[in-house]
Protein backbone atom coordinates (compact mmCIF):
# COMPACT_ATOMS: atom_id res chain seq x y z
CA UNK A 1 0.00 0.00 0.00
CA UNK A 2 1.23 3.47 -0.89
CA UNK A 3 2.08 5.75 2.04
CA UNK A 4 0.12 8.99 2.27
CA UNK A 5 0.88 11.90 4.59
CA UNK A 6 -0.61 15.38 4.17
CA UNK A 7 -1.09 18.22 6.62
CA UNK A 8 -4.28 20.21 6.11
CA UNK A 9 -5.86 23.34 7.56
CA UNK A 10 -9.57 23.04 8.26
CA UNK A 11 -12.17 25.76 7.65
CA UNK A 12 -12.12 26.68 11.35
CA UNK A 13 -8.32 27.08 11.40
CA UNK A 14 -7.51 23.80 13.16
CA UNK A 15 -4.78 21.72 11.57
CA UNK A 16 -4.76 17.98 11.03
CA UNK A 17 -2.60 15.33 9.45
CA UNK A 18 -4.13 12.78 7.08
CA UNK A 19 -1.93 9.74 6.70
CA UNK A 20 -1.81 6.03 6.10
CA UNK A 21 -2.68 3.88 9.09
CA UNK A 22 0.15 1.95 10.76
CA UNK A 23 0.10 -0.95 13.21
CA UNK A 24 1.07 1.53 15.95
CA UNK A 25 -2.22 3.37 15.38
CA UNK A 26 -4.37 0.40 16.39
CA UNK A 27 -5.16 1.48 19.99
CA UNK A 28 -6.15 5.04 18.97
CA UNK A 29 -8.10 3.74 15.97
CA UNK A 30 -9.94 1.22 18.15
CA UNK A 31 -10.88 3.92 20.67
CA UNK A 32 -12.12 6.19 17.89
CA UNK A 33 -14.23 3.54 16.17
CA UNK A 34 -15.78 2.41 19.47
CA UNK A 35 -16.72 6.01 20.27
CA UNK A 36 -18.30 6.42 16.83
CA UNK A 37 -20.27 3.17 17.27
CA UNK A 38 -21.63 4.43 20.61
CA UNK A 39 -22.78 7.62 18.91
CA UNK A 40 -25.49 5.59 17.08
CA UNK A 41 -25.72 8.08 14.20
CA UNK A 42 -25.16 6.78 10.68
CA UNK A 43 -23.03 3.83 11.76
CA UNK A 44 -23.41 0.34 10.40
CA UNK A 45 -22.16 -1.60 13.41
CA UNK A 46 -23.62 -1.69 16.89
CA UNK A 47 -21.22 -1.03 19.79
CA UNK A 48 -20.99 -4.80 20.49
CA UNK A 49 -20.22 -5.54 16.83
CA UNK A 50 -17.60 -2.79 16.75
CA UNK A 51 -16.03 -4.19 19.92
CA UNK A 52 -15.70 -7.57 18.19
CA UNK A 53 -14.22 -5.90 15.08
CA UNK A 54 -11.69 -4.06 17.26
CA UNK A 55 -10.57 -7.33 18.85
CA UNK A 56 -9.82 -8.69 15.37
CA UNK A 57 -8.25 -5.42 14.18
CA UNK A 58 -4.55 -6.18 14.82
CA UNK A 59 -4.62 -9.32 12.66
CA UNK A 60 -6.93 -7.91 9.99
CA UNK A 61 -5.04 -4.62 9.70
CA UNK A 62 -1.69 -6.41 9.43
CA UNK A 63 -3.10 -8.33 6.46
CA UNK A 64 -4.83 -5.29 4.97
CA UNK A 65 -1.71 -3.15 5.00
CA UNK A 66 -0.05 -5.67 2.66
CA UNK A 67 -2.70 -5.10 -0.01
CA UNK A 68 -1.96 -2.91 -3.01
CA UNK A 69 -5.68 -2.48 -3.79
CA UNK A 70 -6.65 -0.79 -0.52
CA UNK A 71 -6.10 2.55 1.17
CA UNK A 72 -6.49 2.98 4.93
CA UNK A 73 -6.26 6.56 6.15
CA UNK A 74 -6.66 8.26 9.51
CA UNK A 75 -6.68 11.92 10.48
CA UNK A 76 -5.13 13.27 13.66
CA UNK A 77 -5.17 16.83 15.04
CA UNK A 78 -1.84 18.64 15.01
CA UNK A 79 -0.39 20.41 18.02
CA UNK A 80 0.96 23.97 17.58
CA UNK A 81 4.48 22.52 17.11
CA UNK A 82 3.22 20.38 14.20
CA UNK A 83 3.36 17.06 16.04
CA UNK A 84 0.45 14.63 16.02
CA UNK A 85 -1.84 14.56 19.04
CA UNK A 86 -2.27 10.79 18.83
CA UNK A 87 -6.07 11.06 18.86
CA UNK A 88 -7.79 9.71 15.74
CA UNK A 89 -10.49 12.09 14.48
CA UNK A 90 -11.37 10.35 11.21
CA UNK A 91 -11.03 6.95 9.58
CA UNK A 92 -11.26 6.46 5.82
CA UNK A 93 -11.02 3.20 3.89
CA UNK A 94 -11.10 2.20 0.24
CA UNK A 95 -10.78 -1.54 -0.36
CA UNK A 96 -11.22 -3.48 -3.59
CA UNK A 97 -13.60 -6.41 -3.53
CA UNK A 98 -11.94 -9.78 -3.04
CA UNK A 99 -13.73 -11.54 -5.90
CA UNK A 100 -11.92 -11.53 -9.23
CA UNK A 101 -14.98 -10.43 -11.18
CA UNK A 102 -15.42 -7.45 -8.86
CA UNK A 103 -11.76 -6.64 -8.23
CA UNK A 104 -12.11 -3.42 -10.23
CA UNK A 105 -14.71 -2.17 -7.70
CA UNK A 106 -13.82 -0.83 -4.28
CA UNK A 107 -15.92 -0.02 -1.21
CA UNK A 108 -15.43 3.28 0.55
CA UNK A 109 -16.04 3.83 4.25
CA UNK A 110 -15.77 7.09 6.20
CA UNK A 111 -16.11 7.89 9.91
CA UNK A 112 -15.51 11.42 11.23
CA UNK A 113 -15.65 12.58 14.85
CA UNK A 114 -18.68 14.82 15.47
CA UNK A 115 -16.57 17.84 16.42
CA UNK A 116 -14.74 17.60 13.08
CA UNK A 117 -17.77 17.33 10.79
CA UNK A 118 -18.58 20.24 8.51
CA UNK A 119 -15.11 21.82 8.67
CA UNK A 120 -13.62 20.34 5.49
CA UNK A 121 -11.96 17.21 6.87
CA UNK A 122 -14.16 14.82 4.87
CA UNK A 123 -13.62 16.90 1.73
CA UNK A 124 -9.83 16.85 2.18
CA UNK A 125 -9.81 13.10 2.78
CA UNK A 126 -12.03 12.53 -0.27
CA UNK A 127 -9.58 14.51 -2.45
CA UNK A 128 -6.66 12.42 -1.20
CA UNK A 129 -8.53 9.15 -1.64
CA UNK A 130 -9.90 9.98 -5.09
CA UNK A 131 -6.40 10.99 -6.27
CA UNK A 132 -5.17 7.59 -5.08
CA UNK A 133 -8.10 5.73 -6.70
CA UNK A 134 -7.74 7.52 -10.04
CA UNK A 135 -4.05 6.62 -10.16
CA UNK A 136 -4.68 2.97 -9.27
CA UNK A 137 -4.46 0.81 -12.41
CA UNK A 138 -6.98 -1.80 -11.23
CA UNK A 139 -9.83 0.35 -9.93
CA UNK A 140 -12.66 1.44 -12.19
CA UNK A 141 -15.47 2.00 -9.68
CA UNK A 142 -15.79 3.21 -6.08
CA UNK A 143 -19.03 2.52 -4.25
CA UNK A 144 -20.50 3.12 -0.81
CA UNK A 145 -23.67 2.85 1.22
CA UNK A 146 -24.97 5.99 2.93
CA UNK A 147 -28.03 6.56 5.09
CA UNK A 148 -30.66 8.35 3.00
CA UNK A 149 -31.14 10.88 5.83
CA UNK A 150 -27.43 11.82 5.93
CA UNK A 151 -27.72 14.88 3.67
CA UNK A 152 -24.25 16.32 4.48
CA UNK A 153 -22.53 13.05 3.51
CA UNK A 154 -24.58 12.70 0.33
CA UNK A 155 -23.65 16.26 -0.65
CA UNK A 156 -19.95 15.51 -0.03
CA UNK A 157 -20.08 12.36 -2.14
CA UNK A 158 -21.92 14.13 -4.96
CA UNK A 159 -19.29 16.90 -4.88
CA UNK A 160 -16.70 14.21 -5.56
CA UNK A 161 -18.54 12.69 -8.52
CA UNK A 162 -20.67 10.02 -6.85
CA UNK A 163 -24.22 9.35 -8.03
CA UNK A 164 -27.08 7.59 -6.28
CA UNK A 165 -27.66 4.30 -8.07
CA UNK A 166 -30.40 2.92 -5.85
CA UNK A 167 -32.17 2.97 -2.52
CA UNK A 168 -32.62 0.09 -0.11
CA UNK A 169 -35.85 0.75 1.72
CA UNK A 170 -35.90 -0.07 5.44
CA UNK A 171 -32.42 -1.53 5.09
CA UNK A 172 -31.19 -0.49 8.52
CA UNK A 173 -32.76 -0.77 11.95
CA UNK A 174 -31.20 1.48 14.59
CA UNK A 175 -33.46 0.16 17.31
CA UNK A 176 -36.59 -2.01 17.33
CA UNK A 177 -39.17 -0.50 15.01
CA UNK A 178 -36.94 2.36 13.83
CA UNK A 179 -36.20 1.67 10.17
CA UNK A 180 -34.01 3.70 7.82
CA UNK A 181 -33.35 3.68 4.09
CA UNK A 182 -29.90 3.86 2.59
CA UNK A 183 -28.51 4.66 -0.84
CA UNK A 184 -25.94 2.92 -2.97
CA UNK A 185 -23.72 5.65 -4.40
CA UNK A 186 -20.91 5.08 -6.89
CA UNK A 187 -18.34 6.89 -8.98
CA UNK A 188 -16.94 5.48 -12.19
CA UNK A 189 -13.23 6.27 -12.41
CA UNK A 190 -12.17 5.27 -15.91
Amino acid sequence: MQDVCRDITLKDGRRARVRTVTINDIPARQAFLLAIAHEHVYTLMSPAEMQDACVRMPRKLSEALQRTDALYLIALPLRPDGSESGQVIADFTIKAHDYERMGHCAMLGVEIAPEYRGVGLGDAMMHIAMDWALAHPQLRRIELWVYAANAPAIALYRKHGFDIEGTRRRAMQWKPGEWHDDHLMARLLK
